[in-house]
């Protein structure tokens, strides 16, 4: 989305408390952010316990915000309209960080596609190890800088190939 409507860049919401009407309800941006922070805490919660299970699912948790946040705010219809600028520009903005951040807590369990995404973010692409690039620290909301151009998409799970018939 990002790339088809702002060209790759995006841009820091103004107000960080921002909500609108979406297309599927009520968007509480604000929301998405305590999510996150509620979120990291637990997960951090379930990995010094050793329950990894339970931290992936709060990964796959927060995956799962961003898709309500997608179906609420429907930024596809959020483009159309002129005067709606800002809501689209604070929705692209709130999913890559979204996206950041998630690709920090599944790093220890998925490797090669939290790497994936920080690349298709162009994120820290200067630290290519895993101890570099993925720190829990690192997981505050608001890194993405103003301004910053994302990568170009590609599957994070590509499709496996059928094993042929005989």
């Amino acid at each position: 989305m990002a790339t088809k409507y702002r060209d790759r860049r995006i841009t820091a919401p103004v107000a960080t408390s921002q909500s609108f009407e979406g297309a599927g309800g009520p968007v509480q941006l604000g929301d998405l952010r305590r999510t996150f922070a509620d979120a990291v805490a637990t997960y951090t919660a379930h990995m010094d316990g050793a329950e990894v299970n339970n931290a992936l699912l709060d990964a796959a948790r927060l995956a799962t915000s961003c898709n309500q946040l997608v179906d609420n705010a429907a930024p596809w219809k959020l483009a159309k309209d002129p005067a709606k600028e800002n809501e689209l520009s604070a929705v692209l903005y709130h999913l890559a960080e979204s996206l950041r951040i998630i690709a920090i807590l599944i790093s220890p369990i998925l490797p090669k596609a939290a790497h994936n995404i920080f690349d298709q973010l162009q994120w820290e692409l200067e630290q290519p190890g895993q101890d570099g690039r993925f720190r829990l620290s690192d997981t505050e909301w608001g890194g993405l800088p103003e301004g910053h151009v994302l990568g170009r998409p590609t599957p994070l799970f590509p499709p496996i190939a059928a094993p042929p018939t005989a």
